[in-house]
């Protein structure tokens, strides 16, 4: 049975709502607009109608470079503006995300404990049957082999009793009824066995009961030897063993696997795919170019970072102010 959460009263106000309530004292920014809108508009309207015209002398060119470096000092104040409260949203992000996390400090330890020991028992347990299902499966086993060399044995028994079940022979009727069983004519296997009318002797001989009684006991005797070679060669067939595990289940409860993945080496997967051991393709999926750096790369070399192969400069031009 479940157990059921019982809610503590505390007299003592908890860290997260004395975080709260200072988050709450500082939860308000000013959203008006940017103070020197006004400004902003005269100098689009001034930019405009001077764009209209143009440079065409030396005071129109200075006139520009004055518009140039107030338009910047108006984008400078936008900026600062914005980011006083773009870093105001960021603060009160962090805010929240500690409070989130002194949250969450209540919960996960438990939940991650209560996943280590519900795991490792999973494990055990999982464990405990496959021990179970393999010490029953070589029982089956075992009891299939020894019904299965009984099984043999009694062939084995059998086809000797097939063999021994005439009359006593002579050594020459025995040798005539060993060379039929071979497949030899009856002619040729009394002429064999030493009789000196061979022709004469064989039909007589292959009718005599003991002598065909021998025959036949030794194509008996076969047949269950070829049966046994066949069962010896059969695959033994055991049941499946079924070993009930002992877990429980509860609702939209389940064992999920994740995967991720970290490069412990990089110099050695960059090793690996000049020595052509990773190819091309998985390369350019797991190796992304570093802006960051290649930009760094063009303040120092600028035209010069042309040389780096796959890699170019791009050069742009402004008036600063």
């Amino acid at each position: 049975m479940a157990a059921k959460s019982v809610a503590r009263k505390d007299p003592d106000i908890s860290p997260v709502r004395q975080a709260l309530t200072r988050v709450a004292q500082n939860f308000q920014v000013s959203l008006a607009p940017f103070p020197e809108e006004a400004a902003a508009l005269a100098f689009k309207e001034d930019a405009t109608t001077f764009l209209v015209k143009g440079i065409t002398s030396a005071e129109r060119h200075q006139t520009a470079l004055q518009l140039l470096r107030d338009g910047k000092r108006l984008r400078r104040s936008i900026d600062e503006h914005w980011m006083k409260v773009k870093r105001w949203l960021e603060d009160r992000k962090k805010d929240i995300g500690t409070i989130a996390a002194m949250d969450l400090q209540v919960v996960e330890p438990g939940l991650n404990r209560l996943n280590v020991v519900i795991l490792a028992y999973e494990e055990a347990e999982k464990a405990r049957v496959a021990l179970a299902q393999a010490i029953e499966r070589q029982r089956q086993e075992e009891e299939a082999q020894r019904k299965r060399a009984a099984e043999l044995a009694q062939m084995e028994k059998d086809a000797l009793a097939a063999e021994q079940q005439s009359e006593q022979l002579s050594d020459r009727e025995r040798a005539f009824a060993q060379a039929v069983y071979q497949g030899i004519s009856p002619e040729m296997a009394a002429k064999r066995a030493g009789y000196k009318d061979p022709q004469a002797h064989a039909a007589r001989l292959l009718n005599t009961p003991k002598i065909a009684a021998t025959i036949e006991g030794m194509q008996q005797a076969k047949a269950l030897r070829d049966q046994a070679a066949a069962v010896k060669e059969k695959p033994i067939e055991i049941r499946e063993p079924e070993v009930q595990a002992n877990l429980g289940k509860v609702a939209w409860v389940r064992t999920q696997t994740s995967w991720t993945a970290e490069c412990f080496d990089f110099d050695l997967f960059i090793d690996k795919f000049v020595a052509g051991e990773v190819d091309r393709q998985t390369f350019r999926t797991l190796v992304m170019p570093n802006a960051v750096a290649g930009n760094e790369m063009a303040r120092a070399l600028h035209e010069n970072l042309d040389r780096i192969p796959g890699w170019r400069h791009v050069k742009k031009v402004t008036k600063a102010g």
